[in-house]
């Protein structure tokens, strides 16, 4: 599931050029913009035939304007929120 999550990530904010990264695996140096991806346990007590998690964004954007990360973070919600992703 973390790769699907991933490519819809790159696919859906074209901004980051592809920087989408698990946490700690980033550092100082690393260019941004980019999307750090945090991935809690999935959980199967659903009614339906699939599994739920929670999925946490980070955007990092260079010290600046937050007009930035705003923009990042809607276009991050629109892109995983209520959207069936399938590896």
């Amino acid at each position: 599931m973390r790769e699907a999550i991933r490519q819809a990530l790159i696919n859906g904010v074209p901004e980051v050029e592809g920087r989408v990264f698990e946490p700690f695996a980033a550092g100082p140096e690393t260019e941004k913009p980019y999307l750090i991806v945090k991935e809690t346990a999935e959980e199967d007590n659903t009614d339906w035939a699939g599994f739920r998690g929670r999925v946490e964004v980070w955007p990092y954007v260079e010290q600046g304007s937050l007009a930035e990360v705003d923009s990042l973070a809607k276009k991050v919600a629109t892109v995983l929120n209520m959207q069936f992703l399938q590896d």
